[in-house]
């Protein structure tokens, strides 16, 4: 597990000249959390760190106030690419405390503030992932968990979205009759109904749309929670095998196609099916379970 931050920042101990810090994992000789300094050439510390480890799973972290979430990710992407197609290689973003990987918005997470495994409020430590008796090693059941969140969060995330979407969508009228409608007439009506899921839905395949790109602003900001898919299309697309990216973009092109700017009659029943076994296909070819 990467972990890109302002490390440099932290001042006891100072934080080595090299730009990285490896740490154990309780109860593992294999595992290992490495924290980098987020001013180093990031991209070219991971492509060495990772030179002897083709086959390792991998997760990297990228602070969101530093950098932007998509396209700088996508700059590490090439550093975190295995010939090892069944090597699990992610990247994700965070910041402002509000994500699973801080102490602060959850007991099992990794790290604090001030760059360092522990926050603290008032002055005083309030929770730590820092083994104490061990030196530079990070408590097994923090990294597992944080591990296991994220490993999972792109399946998760997708596998809802398609639940509550396409009930939502067979609650429609037109959904529930044979007789072909105009495909506008129909989808108009569901914008209007459910505009955070559309939004949503045109989010996951990439349709930009001012309107409701502004909508998700606004929900993320009310909710404390990531809406969108711009690291779920990055991971599906660029970082990992199994024909993941192939059945993304099938997907994706359905929805901008077959649905978001199709023209014409359409059998409402048929072209749910059809989104439904487009996100299927998808969620077969991800090898991590949905929930733990």
């Amino acid at each position: 597990m990467l972990l890109i931050w302002s490390w440099w920042k932290r001042s006891d101990p100072d934080f080595p000249d090299s730009g990285f810090e490896s740490w154990q994992v309780e109860g593992s000789s294999r595992d290992q959390l490495i924290l980098i300094n987020e001013q180093a050439d990031y991209a070219s510390l991971i492509r060495t760190l990772l030179a002897d480890h083709p086959h390792a799973d991998v997760l990297v972290f990228m602070h969101r106030r530093s950098h932007d979430p998509v396209n700088d990710l996508s700059a590490i992407a090439n550093s975190l690419k295995s010939a090892d197609p069944a090597a699990l290689r992610k990247a994700f973003a965070f910041s402002d405390g509000r994500d699973y990987l801080y102490l602060s918005a959850n007991e099992w997470g990794l790290i604090g503030n001030e760059g360092r495994l522990w926050y603290s409020s008032g002055g005083e430590k309030m929770r730590s992932s820092e083994l104490e008796s061990a030196a530079n090693t990070v408590r097994r059941a923090h990294f597992d968990k944080v591990w296991q969140y994220y490993s999972q969060q792109c399946k998760r995330k997708i596998f809802e979205l398609k639940e509550e979407l396409l009930a939502a969508m067979w609650l429609s009228p037109d959904a529930q009759s044979s007789a072909a409608v105009d495909n506008q007439d129909w989808l108009s009506a569901f914008k209007k109904e459910k505009p955070l899921l559309y939004a949503r839905l045109l989010d996951l395949a990439d349709e930009d749309s001012p309107k409701f790109r502004m909508l998700l602003d606004n929900a993320e900001q009310k909710s404390q929670e990531k809406l969108r898919f711009g690291e779920c299309r990055l991971n599906l697309t660029t970082l990992n095998g199994n024909g993941q990216g192939a059945q993304y973009e099938r997907l994706a092109e359905f929805i901008r196609n077959g649905l978001v700017n199709a023209e014409g009659p359409v059998v409402v029943a048929n072209a749910l099916r059809t989104l439904r076994d487009h996100f299927d296909a998808l969620l077969q070819v991800m090898p991590e379970p949905v929930y733990p």
